[in-house]
């Protein structure tokens, strides 16, 4: 039987959004002495999951399209590019609000709705 290749884009979708987040959670309750609260999980999912994960997702779309096209939605065409470069602006802005909420709390709430739509609306694929 073929071992089958683990993708870097599913090892990055497990880092960002669940690894990471869990640790920099237990890292904080540790290191400040603090339980664990809905508002620390929510701030750590929000800076990795939304932050980072989208900022270097649509850093990576606008310089190389053709990842994106080709490799996760399998489109064959280099007309696609165009498109796969507007996603990236869009995911750089999200994203730079997640990473942004680290530092600005009040900017949460928003950057929480923008990447819980997004991930939302992206995940539920109608055909």
């Amino acid at each position: 039987m073929a071992k089958k290749k683990t993708s870097l884009y599913l090892v990055s979708i497990l880092l960002f959004m669940l690894l990471l987040p869990i640790i920099s959670i237990v890292v904080q309750a540790h290191n400040l002495h603090i339980s664990y609260n809905w508002q620390l999980v929510g701030k750590w999912f929000l800076f990795w999951s939304v932050g980072i994960r989208l900022f270097i997702a649509g850093i990576k779309q606008i310089a190389q399209p053709e990842f994106t096209a080709k490799q996760i939605f399998q489109f064959k065409s280099e007309e696609s590019f165009v498109v796969i470069r507007e996603l990236g602006y869009a995911n750089v802005c999200i994203g730079l609000l997640g990473v942004l909420s680290l530092i600005k709390p009040a900017w949460s709430p928003p950057a929480a709705i923008a990447g819980g739509l997004y991930f939302g609306l992206a995940g539920h694929r109608t055909y």
